[in-house]
């Protein structure tokens, strides 16, 4: 028996392991509702918050927190010190708001009576897109003339973006963690001062970002001891080290892609990226069918994200979407004409910072939604219901983008 196994065995034998396993956490209206680690939630429930008329103690809360941070200039920390709770009353609040250029804003807050405009980045465990804090600066900048402009990223623990970001003095980009949004919640959150639902709402809430998020609770502090207890931590390193690389996926993926499909599996044609030497991320699959009859070159993404999970996206290469490539104009008439008739469920949206285009429109294209974990023993079962999800969707006349991929065969 290896070193390894003999270290697993001792893993698992330990008392916090049991422990760990046995914790029954309370029930959470998130948890019921598949939607943890969903952004667009996320970012949904704090649009809600700050734009409570009734109750404006968070979004007091949250403007404090913010005339706080070192990075704010005078006049803006006077502006809120001195504001009274009329002036939250006059919002512009909006998710996913943006535009090609500069990408979709998370969460945009503008406070019109105190003259501020907020960009809100919100993370829950998926990646960050290069230069996106960039991206967003330049929009306030560029449209935003009059306000006091900030951007704020907010994570699991407050953490910095991880790509270098311009210090541009008029639009400052603070960190804030979930924890804290939670600590707001608690502050504010009076039963005797809410409708018994909203009350109920905000508190499974902040329980969910302590509990999925944060890790602020009593599953810490058994993971805690769990990995202070002997060589436990270094092992789980190990583990996750010996897991099997995205290539060993690629039979099970076309496997997959041929079910769904109804395509035989010798009409995929499958690239690998990167292919030299570096761990391969992306298997990309086309289907010959699609390409050539069709003219309609959709790739079916399988991604390996940083911190182990995947994701599954069709997608379509930049080339044929963009005037002045070769690709553009022997496919732009087929493509075109295959948007236009697909009565909305088709829209070719630039991703930022890739060279890719997502053939489905947002609506239909959450990440999140797209997610899985390929290390459970049913992860086809979870790929197949993803994949499907993405190619069933149904237009207005109840066809579905399988079935008018299909129709032009």
């Amino acid at each position: 028996m290896s070193d390894l196994q003999d270290a697993i065995i001792h893993l698992i034998e330990s008392p916090h392991y049991k422990e760990l396993a046995d914790y029954k956490p309370p029930f959470n209206l998130f948890d019921v509702m598949s939607v943890r680690y969903r952004e667009l939630t996320h970012s949904s429930v704090l649009a809600w918050l700050l734009a409570d008329e009734t109750n404006t103690g968070f979004t007091r809360k949250f403007l404090d927190w913010i005339a706080a941070q070192d990075e704010i200039d005078d006049d803006t920390k006077r502006r809120i010190k001195f504001s009274s709770d009329d002036k939250f009353k006059d919002l512009d609040i909006r998710c996913e708001f943006g535009d090609s250029k500069h990408g979709r804003i998370d969460v945009f807050v503008r406070f019109r009576k105190l003259g501020l405009a907020i960009a809100i980045e919100v993370k829950i465990w998926a990646g960050e897109q290069e230069k996106q804090v960039d991206r967003y600066q330049e929009f306030l900048r560029e449209n935003y003339h009059d306000e006091k402009k900030m951007v704020i990223f907010l994570t699991s623990w407050g953490y910095k973006p991880v790509s270098d970001v311009v210090e541009y003095i008029d639009v400052p980009v603070l960190t804030m963690s979930w924890g804290r949004i939670a600590e707001f919640i608690d502050e504010v959150n009076d039963p005797f001062d809410n409708p018994e639902e909203e009350y109920n709402f905000r508190k499974q809430f902040s329980q969910h970002i302590k509990r999925d998020i944060v890790m602020d609770t009593e599953e810490k502090r058994i993971v805690r001891e769990l990995l202070s207890d002997g060589q436990n931590a270094a092992t789980i390193h190990k583990i996750f080290h010996s897991l099997p690389p995205l290539t060993d996926y690629l039979d099970g993926w076309k496997e997959i892609v041929s079910d769904v499909c109804g395509v035989e599996k010798n009409s995929l044609i499958v690239e690998i990226y990167p292919g030299s030497r570096a761990p391969v991320r992306e298997l990309k699959i086309n289907i010959k069918q699609w390409d050539e009859k069709a003219k309609l070159p959709f790739t079916l993404m399988l991604y390996k994200c940083e911190d182990g999970m995947f994701w599954i996206r069709l997608l379509l290469w930049h080339e044929f979407v963009e005037s002045g490539n070769k690709l553009f104009d022997q496919f732009n008439d087929s493509l075109t004409n295959f948007k236009n008739n697909s009565n909305g469920i088709v829209m070719y949206t630039k991703i930022a910072g890739w060279a890719w285009y997502s053939v489905l429109p947002s609506k239909f294209d959450e990440i999140q939604e797209a997610l899985f974990n390929p290390y459970k023993s049913d992860w086809k079962t979870e790929a197949k219901n993803i994949l499907r999800r993405k190619l069933l969707v149904e237009n207005s006349e109840g066809k579905t983008l399988l079935q008018l991929i299909q129709d032009k065969l």
